[in-house]
């Protein structure tokens, strides 16, 4: 239910569409006037939306959600991956990664430095076409075969379709494991971080979020990195009100 719906948030929240259906309006509506100020409107909400400057401004008042960091100079059980960073394409049976891949190849390079002694995989399908194909199962697969992770190091549960299921079905495994009490790293994308630590915290796993490495932006100000608009900024729009529509709806469920 949650995962249809949260589909459905995604394309109403989407600030393209938004701009999109009042363009569209705009050659519906027979009064002059009206005409020009959706389109002025939808022209204004575009620029709005693709500027880095506003969206930054929002993302700082977001970041009242203080969620501690892991460190590498202690030793965590297990780190627990979050899904959501590929895609099947049936028609060649491969995987195709998006923007989130760098939580799988966060989790390597902690793996591969001693940080943690375990992964586990969290993801059920994240498909309306292909629920068979389980996310957490094609990632254990992909590590095994092609990246020479050891199978016994990698646990998966790929039941959840949210992530609040993500908690509750990773404690499951946590339990097996007999590590529920111990201190574990999440990690997921920055904007995806409070939401992930919040419903660990609620069932009652004790998680920190992995902080990933920024490249550090030069000193000298440029007028592209604030006010120039960019179709990235656009698309991470969808993602901030994706986020913060969740913790809206988790907050008001109880799931947080």
């Amino acid at each position: 239910m949650f995962f249809i719906l949260s589909k459905i948030v995604d394309f109403l929240f989407s600030p393209l569409n938004w701009c999109i259906l009042l363009f569209g309006i705009s050659f519906l509506v027979k009064n002059e006037h009206l005409k020009k100020r959706f389109k002025y409107f939808s022209f204004g909400l575009l620029v709005f939306f693709s500027v880095p400057f506003f969206l930054q401004l929002t993302l700082n008042f977001f970041s009242f959600i203080k969620v501690p960091k892991s460190t590498n100079s202690k030793i965590y059980e297990a780190g627990i991956v979050m899904g959501g960073m590929l895609s099947y394409n049936d028609s060649n049976e491969h995987l195709v990664f998006n923007s989130n891949c760098n939580r799988l190849t966060s989790a390597i390079e902690l793996y591969k430095k001693g940080v943690i002694k375990r992964i586990i995989i969290s993801g059920g399908s994240g498909s309306v076409a292909y629920p068979s194909k389980r996310e957490a199962s094609l990632l254990k697969k992909f590590m095994t075969n092609y990246l020479s992770i050891p199978d016994s190091v990698i646990f998966i549960e790929n039941k959840s379709d949210n992530t609040h299921q993500n908690a509750i079905y990773t404690k499951n495994i946590l339990r097996k494991l007999k590590i529920v009490n111990k201190e574990l790293i999440v990690i997921t994308s920055p904007l995806h971080q409070p939401r992930a630590y919040l419903c660990f915290k609620k069932v009652g796993v004790s998680v920190v979020n992995y902080e990933f490495k920024v490249e550090q932006k030069q000193k000298k100000w440029f007028p592209s990195q604030s006010i120039i608009p960019n179709e990235e900024t656009l698309m991470n729009w969808v993602a901030f009100l994706h986020e913060a529509i969740g913790l809206l709806v988790y907050k008001f469920v109880g799931y947080i």
